[in-house]
């Protein structure tokens, strides 16, 4: 089905799948992607951002995304260093492969662990600064799925996300819900 509708969809259905995290893709729908992505932003960046893209992919088109990025700027009159272009690119790549990050922690077993002590009802606020101060990240990170009701995998994202507004804007409604109205 997903392959079917990267195949034959547009540009626009094609972001779409690619921004939906849930959605699996094949080695030849992912290709399909790819190709788009070279020519657009929006694509490319939905890819950077799904944690099953492949390393080797990211790179190629942080690399590809560099080059354009230098020779507009030299079209514009900057002088561009590449060797300033290529620690550019090589940040860009980190912040975009978010998998390999993720890949190193055992999110499953903690969150098995928590569900063990009682799951939702076993987590807490102190509980996760607890697991923070003692950098226990895939543990903090169940913990805070678990307070907010949001799918791990989701919660795995939004805590290695550059952009954190995600991440803060349901830890903030998850604290004010839990907290008595003072006006009351």
């Amino acid at each position: 089905m997903t392959d079917a509708a990267v195949e034959n969809g547009d540009a626009g259905v094609r972001r779409q799948i690619a921004a939906n995290h849930g959605a699996t893709l094949s080695s030849a729908a992912m290709e399909i992607l790819v190709s788009q992505a070279r020519a657009d932003v929006g694509m490319a960046s939905a890819l950077g951002e799904r944690s099953d893209t492949p390393d080797t992919v990211i790179e190629q088109l942080v690399a590809e995304a560099t080059e354009e990025v230098r020779r507009v700027l030299q079209a514009n009159g900057y002088g561009v260093d590449r060797n300033r272009m290529a620690g550019v690119s090589k940040v860009a790549q980190e912040r975009m492969s978010n998998g390999y990050w993720l890949g190193l922690y055992d999110f499953e077993s903690a969150w098995a662990r928590l569900s063990k002590l009682g799951g939702p009802k076993a987590v807490s606020e102190s509980l996760i600064c607890r697991y923070a101060a003692e950098d226990r990240f895939p543990e903090a990170t169940a913990v805070f799925a678990m307070l907010t009701d949001v799918s791990l995998e989701e919660a795995k994202h939004w805590l290695v996300r550059v952009d954190t507004e995600p991440f803060l804007m349901v830890a903030k409604a998850t604290a004010s819900a839990s907290r008595p109205c003072r006006r009351c």
